[in-house]
């Protein structure tokens, strides 16, 4: 057949060759379309997650969302969640939505912290004597932020000079304060004192800074000798001891206990303060026995009795007060003697008053030694007599007889030993001088 012969039927071979070209291109664009519903369902088979994803970025939203608003105390949250998110997979992180909301969290935390410390260093801006617990507390804050957080600090430099600064300032008071003392008198003690405290204070490695040390050292020295001369020339002045002494010996004792231990070895004349002290002390308890000490005929009034004292015996009887006929009397063993404290006694109470109450507190010096002693009560009428019992009494304003009687050895009436009752009569002490 002839190229351009028509088929029978009067079919177009050149539109049957055209339809042939169009068929490819039809293929081609739903291959193109399949290509890419796949990739569309492959991407989302990618991202889809498992319940146990699902789980883990529903979780990690939650504590993004548990931060809440950003302060001082949001630290271990904001740690917490960003240690959650940092654990998920690449493909869970995608499906965090507030994940923004941790690293804003994050950079105003940063800069809250920093903020803290850019507020402690400020206090650093003029450094004086007192700014050691400022440089304290401004390093500890400082030291406490995380690197990011150092990074916002815009003051950071004063740190790095405060330290130096801080050790100047306090060298300068301990050389003002050396200063301060001048020409040294007994009056310079106080200044001494306070540059000597000052200067100890100092770490060992700044004291060599302080330029004028020596003239510290040379003005203790020099106190030294006044305050000794002094002290010994008090001492001196003591003179006789009587009980007017007792100023000179205050001040002298004054002097002398300021001084140090050396200073204290160095002093002439101390054995004379210690005695004058003891003399004092003897003077003044003499005194106070003076005041105290019973006498015939003296009368004690309490809240509850009058006493008045009659004698004082060391005897081995007891006796009422009427022996001109027959009578009763008390007598102590064979070995023993009795110290008898002699008073007549009235009730001058409303009621009756026990008499076992009138002695509350006794003791005997015995010659070199002090014994307690309780003592036992007897009670006289006329010519009777009785020995007192713990519910005896006296009706108010009834009177009578009491003896006051100690147990001693009987030798206490041959020998010469002093003989001193201490009693305590119904809350009253009272001395009395058996025998000197």
């Amino acid at each position: 057949m002839a190229l351009n012969e028509q088929p029978e039927g009067g079919a177009d071979v050149s539109s049957g060759a055209e339809n042939t070209k169009k068929g490819p291109g039809k293929k081609l664009l739903i291959g193109i379309i399949a290509v890419v519903a796949a990739v569309i369902i492959g991407f989302t088979a990618a991202n889809s997650l498992s319940s146990d994803e699902k789980a883990q970025v529903e979780q990690v939203t939650a504590s993004i969302d548990a931060i809440g608003t950003v302060n001082r105390n949001s630290g271990d949250e904001i740690e917490s969640a960003r240690e959650d998110y940092d654990a998920l997979s690449s493909k869970c992180k995608r499906h965090v939505k507030n994940a923004k909301v941790l690293t804003s969290a994050e950079k105003e935390y940063d800069q809250l912290r920093a903020d803290e410390a850019i507020k402690r260093i400020a206090k650093l801006e003029k450094i004086t004597v007192d700014s050691g617990e400022d440089i304290t507390a401004a390093k500890n804050v400082y030291k406490q932020l995380s690197d990011s957080q150092k990074a916002l600090v815009t003051n950071a430099d004063l740190l790095k000079t405060a330290d130096g600064k801080y050790d100047d300032a306090r060298v300068k008071e301990v050389s003002d304060a050396i200063s301060a003392i001048g020409e040294v008198t007994l009056d310079s003690k106080d200044a001494i004192k306070k540059a000597e405290k000052l200067y100890k204070a100092l770490p060992v490695k700044i004291q060599a800074n302080v330029s004028n040390a020596s003239d510290l050292e040379n003005a203790s020295a020099e106190y030294g000798q006044l305050a000794l001369k002094d002290t010994e020339e008090k001492i001196d002045k003591i003179g006789k001891v009587t009980l007017e002494s007792e100023s000179a010996i205050k001040d002298a004792d004054a002097a002398y206990d300021a001084l140090s231990g050396d200073q204290k070895k160095q002093v002439g004349n101390a054995d004379v303060l210690q005695t004058a002290k003891a003399s004092l002390d003897q003077l003044k308890k003499d005194e106070a026995d003076k005041k105290i000490t019973l006498k015939k005929g003296e009368v004690v009034t309490t809240s509850n009795w009058e006493l008045t004292f009659k004698r004082s015996d060391i005897t081995t009887e007891i006796d009422p007060d009427n022996t001109s006929g027959y009578y009763l009397y008390y007598h102590p063993s064979d070995d023993d003697a009795f110290i008898d404290l002699v008073f007549k006694i009235k009730n001058t109470g409303s009621e009756m008053q026990r008499i076992s109450d009138i002695v509350s507190d006794s003791s005997i010096q015995y010659g070199e030694q002090t014994l307690s002693k309780d003592p036992n009560l007897y009670f006289s009428n006329g010519s009777s007599i009785d020995k007192v019992y713990e519910w005896d009494g006296l009706d108010a304003l009834e009177s009578g007889t009491l003896h006051i009687a100690f147990d001693l050895p009987k030798e206490v009436m041959s020998d010469k030993k002093t003989v001193i009752v201490r009693i305590t009569l119904d809350g009253v002490e009272k001395r009395v001088v058996v025998r000197k």
